[in-house]
């Protein structure tokens, strides 16, 4: 891969020096992974960071009889940091909730990578930063309506991973379940809801091909005040 290339998919290169971008991608193993493989489990050591050139992963732990999904990602985002930074063993499992492509980076040369450029380590923080905000945005959610908070995992989503199809944005369909515990709410309820969206045209999940389109966004996102 291309610097110019990896520097296209992941916003947070854009303001490393060429030479760090060149190295990390000297050190970067390409590993494959086909949709529901494990790719990380639980209480182990964090051992690399992990870079999405193409696919969505979950992030996702085990709650007496239900799997409860936590967070997802897709392309142009990383993982695996915080086991390495914090030193502590990983409290969640990542699967590949598609077919996914990764650029393996080891804990040590990650460590190196954030020595070699401070304008990269400081895009790290602010990527890091940008997640909790997301996370805390939904926690004030909580107590409105499920249709409220349904909607803001959409646009969520939509913002940070969709791609612009021309007749609107496309994401993985995720099930009703996974995006129910995303929004804090039940599985049938959100059912529901997501029916009634494509009702109104709003979206058009197309479960042959795993892919949701969201066709209004800007009516979605009436439904709540950011």
């Amino acid at each position: 891969m291309e610097a110019d290339t990896f520097g296209e998919i992941f916003p947070l290169a854009e303001t490393a020096e060429p030479e760090t971008i060149e190295w990390l991608l000297s050190v970067a193993t390409e590993q494959h992974f086909p949709e529901g493989k494990e790719i990380l489990r639980a209480e182990e050591w964090g051992n690399g960071v992990y870079f999405i050139l193409r696919g969505w992963v979950k992030f996702q732990e085990h709650s007496e009889d239900r799997t409860l999904t936590l967070a997802v990602l897709g392309q142009g985002d990383f993982f695996g940091e915080m086991a390495i930074l914090d030193e502590a063993l990983r409290d969640t499992e990542v699967v590949a909730l598609s077919a996914v492509t990764l650029l393996e980076v080891p804990a040590q040369r990650f460590i190196q990578l954030l020595f070699k450029d401070a304008q990269l380590h400081h895009r790290f923080l602010q990527r890091s930063m940008q997640r909790l905000r997301r996370l805390y945005r939904l926690q004030q959610l909580r107590h409105e309506s499920a249709i409220n908070r349904v909607a803001y995992v959409l646009l969520d989503l939509a913002e940070t991973y969709g791609s612009d199809t021309g007749e609107g944005i496309s994401l993985h369909c995720l099930t009703p379940a996974e995006i129910a515990d995303l929004a804090g709410s039940s599985a049938e309820e959100t059912q529901r809801l997501l029916e009634k969206m494509a009702e109104k045209h709003w979206i058009n999940p197309d479960r042959e091909n795993k892919l949701l389109l969201i066709h209004n966004p800007r009516q979605l996102s009436q439904l709540f005040s950011r």
